[in-house]
């Protein structure tokens, strides 16, 4: 999957770049969308801001992805999980169910290493 720019630039897997992106991407879009309209901002803000809400979004994905199984494992319910993410738990369920078996399966494979 192709990263998201930064500061018009290409960023790499484990670049400084792909750091300062995900540490500073809420700060661009508290600040862009803080205080002056988005009409009296420049093309190079709005698409600085497009960049930072790209990386938030894919972060956002890569935890949910982590951390649904690990709530699910947990004991947390298909509705619980479902309000968390404001979506339906048969939304939920379908989204991350792969991912709960996944991680399950993890955890059953570590737990017969141990034994």
């Amino acid at each position: 999957m192709t990263l998201p720019t930064w500061n018009g630039k290409p960023v790499t897997q484990g670049s400084p770049e792909m750091s300062d992106a995900i540490t500073q991407s809420w700060l661009v879009l508290q600040e862009t969308l803080g205080g002056t309209g988005l009409t009296q901002r420049s093309a190079e803000e709005l698409l600085h801001a497009v960049e930072a809400a790209a990386w938030l979004e894919r972060m956002a994905g890569i935890n949910r992805h982590l951390l649904v199984p690990a709530a699910k494992s947990n004991g947390a319910s298909w509705d619980a999980l479902g309000a968390a993410m404001g979506v339906t738990n048969g939304t939920a369920r379908q989204r991350h169910h792969q991912d709960v078996e996944e991680w399950e399966g993890h955890l059953r494979q570590a737990a017969s290493q141990i034994s």
